[in-house]
């Protein structure tokens, strides 16, 4: 009974201190009233959300990285970020598909986020999925911060690929001579 006037509560608070007090007590209590947090995922309060996501992480159920994954579709950018950081954080092969689904979001921050959460999967994997984009022959219509990530991201898969790629963008580049390509 004390679930729903917490829940309440805790939406006017302003102090992160007793928010995470309150979000304490929800998850001792709603151990079986999952659906309650999962509905109020979709509140437009930032606030809210984080509160939830606490929540749902405390209780740890099952299906936890799909409830987390629904959050990619979120209308407020910084949650599908940090649903986004949270997916890809822990590299569980399972959750890589979210990740490269990401590098094809609309938002160029989404696509650098999930760029640079590519080498926690399958280096192998990554290093190709990254090659390709800078292959394609949009990549360089994409945003500079966005073709900075992607080749940091290849950099960091440090695969023979990747480094063939770039002595290979080094030989044809015109700013360099050949002695200090060598060197």
């Amino acid at each position: 009974q004390a679930i729903m006037p917490l829940l309440e509560a805790l939406e006017r608070m302003e102090r992160h201190e007793a928010r995470r007090l309150i979000c304490d007590a929800l998850a001792t209590l709603g151990g079986d009233h999952l659906d309650v947090f999962v509905r109020r995922l979709q509140s437009e309060k930032a606030n809210v959300v984080r509160d939830m996501l606490y929540i749902i992480d405390k209780l740890n159920p099952p299906e936890k990285l799909k409830i987390i994954a629904k959050l990619l579709e979120h209308p407020n950018l910084a949650i599908r970020l940090e649903a986004l950081n949270t997916i890809g954080a822990g590299g569980d092969e399972s959750c890589r598909g979210f990740v490269l689904k990401a590098l094809n979001d609309s938002d160029t921050q989404m696509r650098i986020t999930a760029t640079r959460l590519l080498s926690n999967f399958d280096i192998a994997k990554a290093a190709k999925t990254l090659l390709a984009i800078v292959e394609d022959s949009g990549f360089t219509k994409r945003d500079q911060k966005e073709q900075t990530a992607i080749y940091g991201a290849l950099a960091m898969t440090n695969t023979p690929e990747s480094i063939e790629f770039f002595r290979g963008a080094l030989r044809t580049s015109s700013l360099l001579s050949k002695k200090k390509l060598g060197d």
